[in-house]
């Protein structure tokens, strides 16, 4: 080896109360760093060295403090904060709200965390014990980004398909939620006349997003030819609409009925229920005998329509049942603890009278709510 060459040094703590001459390096004895000075600052800049590096010794800590007012303590601390420095801290308690962070022996600053780009204040259980969250800082607050223990991805799903109360599960960030209403009745026929299918029941997850059901069928009498055309018409059922969502979609219209004519015999097709977000409408009923319109086959899908084979003389016309509406939204801020869940009906299908021709039930709603970090 070649001429062995020696710097004074000492203790971390030695160090610390020490202040080098401009262009003076002195070594850290117990944990192996060299120390550059200036000739004014005190403690001097440590270099860190490559195990320092591997460990993240500068941008890693467990967090202390209270949740509240969190505290961060890492092997090479900053002389000062500036916008953005990061840090990584295992959290050691939960999140309980508003909050602060002190970096080593530096001012506390505030902790927000980002919802569609506006600052906002933890709120319980954004970070759990055992998360880990890095945290930037804008020259302002610390950003908090959680990352939590799975990746920040959705943890948890609940499906309702009945009335119900959510419990938001520990460690949720934000919540996706997507409300289905119910879908609307088919129209059925009595007596050669139409009688109307009822609405959907409206869906809503607390007061953060909402749907209403999708319209009954309707019906209209149509006469055989020569005898003056339709008469009493009605609309076919619209479908029901989303609010307050991201996303607002309008479940579809039910269908309109149709007609066929041979010899002196005139055939009535009922329409097909409209599809909603989630499930298609039940299908239209035509046939030579009377019968009950088949209901919707998913959720929040409108009932058929009726239909019949008649004399001359005329047939009524059943429209099918309207499509529930639906929402889909993201929630960042405001998620109660707890939240309420409605989820509408199917609506009835119109009474055909003795258990016959009457219009497809529609289905009833359903809400899902994704959990995430």
């Amino acid at each position: 080896m070649s001429v062995q060459e020696l710097m004074r040094g000492g203790t971390k703590a030695e160090n610390d109360a020490f202040t080098g001459a401009e262009k003076e390096t002195v070594f850290d004895t117990e944990n192996s760093r060299q120390i550059n000075h200036d000739g004014s600052l005190q403690g001097g800049y440590t270099v860190p060295h490559h195990q320092d590096i591997h460990n993240q010794a500068f941008t890693f800590a467990n967090a202390g403090g209270t949740a509240t007012a969190i505290t961060a303590s890492t092997a090479i601390e900053p002389t000062a904060l500036v916008a953005g420095m990061k840090i990584t801290l295992k959290m050691d308690s939960a999140a309980t709200g508003a909050a602060t962070l002190t970096w080593g022996s530096l001012v506390a600053k505030d902790i927000k965390f980002l919802a569609a780009g506006v600052k906002t204040d933890p709120v319980a259980d954004i970070w759990v014990i055992g998360d880990y969250v890095e945290f930037i800082y804008d020259g302002v607050d610390f950003i908090a980004l959680v990352a939590g223990g799975g990746g920040g991805g959705m943890f948890d799903r609940q499906v309702f398909t009945s009335s119900g109360t959510w419990t938001k599960p520990a460690g949720t960030n934000k919540v996706k939620i997507i409300v289905v209403a119910g879908g609307g009745g088919g129209c059925g026929l009595a007596a050669g006349n139409s009688v109307a299918g009822n609405t959907g029941g409206s869906s809503s997850f607390g007061s953060h997003a909402s749907a209403t059901g999708g319209g009954g069928g309707g019906g209209q009498t149509f006469y055989g030819e020569g005898s003056g055309g339709p008469s009493a018409r009605a609309k076919n059922s619209l479908g029901g609409i989303g609010s307050d969502g991201d996303e607002n979609h309008r479940g579809q219209a039910g269908g309109a009925p149709s007609s066929g004519r041979s010899s002196d015999t005139v055939w009535a097709i009922g329409g097909n229920g409209g599809a909603s977000h989630f499930g298609g409408g039940g299908a239209s009923l035509a046939d030579s005998a009377p019968g009950n319109a088949p209901d919707a086959d998913g959720y929040g899908g409108g009932g058929g329509g009726a239909g019949v084979e008649t004399t001359s003389s005329g047939a009524a016309h059943a429209w099918g049942g309207g499509g529930g509406g639906s929402a889909v939204k993201f929630i960042y801020t405001g998620i109660g603890s707890s939240e309420t869940v409605t989820v509408g009906s199917g609506g009835s299908g119109g009474s055909g009278g003795n258990s016959s021709n009457d219009g497809g039930n529609g289905a009833p709603g359903i809400v899902i709510v994704e959990s995430y970090k």
